[in-house]
This record gives C-alpha cells, sequence and structure tokens, in this order.
C-alpha cells in the first residue's frame, strides 16, 4: 500500500491515508493513488517512475499533490503505471506509461508526466486503464482502444497504437473494466446486460466477446487478472472466469509429489504451468 503518512512503505492493517473530509472518489492503481475532492480537484501519491502521478515530473511522493489545476474531474482510473481520467465535459485524458510501442521503461522521455488529452472534440463517458492501454467508450455507444495491445482488440497495425481505433461496430456499450494485464475486460451494455472480452490468446482473430448473465440488482463490478467480480444489491458476490485457488488433476499430484519428497529431506522444487480452470458463466461465492 503507498501511504501519505511521510513514508512510502507496505502496511499490513488500515492508516488514515490523508486528511480532510472533504474527498468524494478514491482509485488506487498498483503503485500509486488518486483521490478527487468535492471540488473536483484531483490528488495523487505513491511512486512515479513511469510519471504515472501525473504532476510533471518523476519524484515520487508520499504525500497527496495535486494533479494539475483543473477542478472538473469525474472519473478516475488507473492501472499499472498509467491512469486516465474524463473531466466534466467528456475530454479524455491520460498519462504515466506512454502508449507507444516498446517504450515500458522508467523515466522513459515519452511517458506522459502531465495529464494529455487524447482527442478534442469528442465525448466521453467511461475509460479503463491497463498496463499502457487504455480502453473507452464514447458518448455515442461505442468502444475505443489506444495503447499497448490496442490493436489486439482493433484489428489495427501494431505500429498505430498511439491513435486511438474502434473496438467492434457496437454502439450501446456504457461501461468498461479491465484487468492489470490488460487481456480481459469487462463491459456493460445500455440494456444492462454484461459482456466478457477475452483476448487471452494474444491475437485479433481469437477475441472473444461473450455475454455473462448476472443478477439484475448487480451495483458494482470489476476485472482483475483473468476473473471478474460482482456484488448485488443484496449483498451476494458473484464471479467468473478463472477459479482462484483451484487446481487441475495434473497440478494437484504434481503438488502432492513435491509435498512427499519435501518430507522425506529430499527438497526438489519443479516449476511448471499450471494451466487456468475458467467458468464462462457467473456463479455466486459462498462463506464456507
Amino acid at each position: 500500500m503507498r501511504l501519505t503518512n511521510g513514508t512510502i512503505a507496505v502496511k499490513d492493517r488500515p492508516v488514515h491515508a490523508v486528511g480532510g473530509n472533504d474527498w468524494i472518489r478514491v482509485e488506487a492503481g498498483s503503485v500509486a493513488s488518486y483521490a478527487q475532492k468535492q471540488d473536483g480537484s484531483l490528488w495523487a501519491w505513491g511512486v512515479n517512475n513511469f510519471g504515472q502521478l501525473g504532476i510533471g515530473s518523476w519524484a515520487d511522493s508520499p504525500n497527496a499533490v495535486q494533479v494539475g489545476a483543473a477542478t472538473n474531474w469525474v472519473k478516475i482510473r488507473a492501472g499499472g503505471v498509467s491512469a486516465a481520467g474524463i473531466q466534466a465535459d467528456g475530454s479524455l485524458w491520460i498519462w504515466g506509461g506512454s502508449p507507444k510501442l516498446g517504450n515500458t521503461t522508467p523515466q522513459s522521455s515519452q511517458n506522459l508526466l502531465v495529464p494529455t488529452r487524447v482527442t478534442p472534440d469528442i465525448k466521453w463517458v467511461d475509460v479503463s486503464v491497463a498496463f499502457n492501454l487504455w480502453l473507452a467508450i464514447r458518448s455515442d455507444g461505442t468502444l475505443w482502444a489506444l495503447g499497448r495491445r490496442a490493436h489486439t482488440f482493433t484489428g489495427a497495425s501494431e505500429d498505430a497504437c498511439e491513435t486511438v481505433a474502434q473496438v467492434g461496430h457496437d454502439t450501446d456499450w456504457q461501461s468498461v473494466h479491465s484487468s492489470q494485464g490488460g487481456l480481459y475486460h469487462l463491459l456493460k451494455k445500455r440494456n444492462g446486460t454484461f459482456w466478457i472480452m477475452d483476448a487471452s490468446q494474444g491475437d485479433h482473430e481469437s477475441v472473444r466477446l461473450s455475454k455473462i448473465e448476472l443478477p439484475p440488482n448487480t451495483v458494482a463490478w470489476a476485472a482483475g487478472g483473468g476473473a471478474i467480480a460482482a456484488v448485488t444489491q443484496d449483498g451476494e458476490v458473484w464471479t467468473c472466469g478463472t477459479i482462484l485457488g483451484e487446481h487441475g488433476p495434473k497440478a494437484r499430484f504434481l503438488r502432492f509429489v513435491q509435498e512427499l519428497c519435501w518430507r522425506v529431506g529430499w527438497k526438489v522444487r519443479w516449476n511448471f504451468e499450471s494451466p487456468r480452470i475458467v467458468r464462462d458463466q457467473p456463479w455466486q461465492l459462498q462463506n464456507n
């Protein structure tokens, strides 16, 4: 956790992060955090090696510092070492890790040290951020992508990653949430239906868009890794995608043999990939 108590450190229990009682929204990235005040101003703190704080420098900050001078932010998103925001006029802004191909190193001159507007004269309603990848929805309901791996979703040239390009042809998208890796996304349409966009195979031809059945009283949802989670108005938790903590027969057998070897003093450690166990449709999590 990145804190504002004067040091940047990991804490194993909650602490009071920022002072004041006029905060209305908070967003956490992997190494930096963002919060918005009632007056519409945006503040950030944490590690700043890719410019993800958006403060015009590479300086880390354990204390909340204001991002620019704008006071009309309405939506903030963070992911990896990149961030994005939408202002009240519908303008979309990005900063942090560069959308340019091949630029993933800290303090690259092509990283964005301050919020940078994506396109002029276009109104946006939602945005999600992965690692140097942005997906956003325009006011006309179309879905667009920009940055690394954007070509996987758009079918455009990989070299065109700096130019925002449309994903598919649907015109009724309402919201989008992205996993940190940028290959697994949860989307909602204006009619209330939810969809998974899975690009885990890594090429445009294999991108899969699948409708999932979440309860109609779902009030909060998000994507992470290869899974999604949703909460209903009644307090139920639903998930789908990768079943976290569950492994296939081969993986379970190899782990069992490895544990036996350790018990008799044979310190073996096998590096084996455990294939993902995936459910395509949501199921309700139970308290056990």
